[in-house]
């Protein structure tokens, strides 16, 4: 079973209609912006403009959208973000990532973080931020076993909750 982790092309509309299957409780994983009513090419062509700061809303950074793949089949999603807003020093970090539920617990999202470092690298970024929310163990264990050191646990006024955040 080997990763790939990289951006989707026009070629991988199936590949991405049969994940969005996988996700019976959160469609949001995909983007965070996702629109069911988007089309595969609009959707793509969002990415394209996070990605290269085209039409970015307020508040909004350079982001690249990432999708790991097993034999085609898209099992996650990572997103980095090139630099941090005053939001995303708090919660969100440099990088975000699910695995779907059908994946999870397989070591695919630490393989992703780990494929991740080099990619943050070379936008750039030397130190990266994660944040994760303080109960979410699953989370905690990704992050921790890719080398990431602890800087604090803070309370999160917007979420109600506390959040962790880590460097690597």
């Amino acid at each position: 079973m080997s990763l790939i982790l990289r951006q989707l092309t026009k070629d991988d509309k199936i590949s991405f209609t049969n994940s969005l299957l996988d996700w019976k409780t959160d469609l949001i994983w995909d983007i965070y912006n996702w629109n069911k009513d988007w089309s595969y090419e609009e959707m793509l062509s969002v990415f394209y403009n996070e990605h290269n700061g085209i039409s970015l809303k307020d508040g909004q950074v350079l982001n690249t959208t990432l999708f790991g793949f097993i034999d085609n089949i898209i099992v996650g999603r990572l997103s980095i973000r090139h630099s941090l807003n005053d939001s995303l020093i708090i919660y969100g970090g440099h990088v975000g990532y699910a695995v779907s539920e059908k994946y999870r617990n397989q070591g695919i999202a630490s393989d992703m973080l780990r494929q991740a470092i080099p990619i943050c690298n070379s936008f750039g970024i030397s130190k990266i931020l994660l944040t994760c929310a303080d109960d979410n163990i699953a989370s905690i264990k990704v992050i921790e076993k890719c080398g990431s050191k602890i800087e604090n646990i803070i309370w999160n006024e917007s979420l109600k909750r506390f959040t962790r955040r880590y460097w690597i």
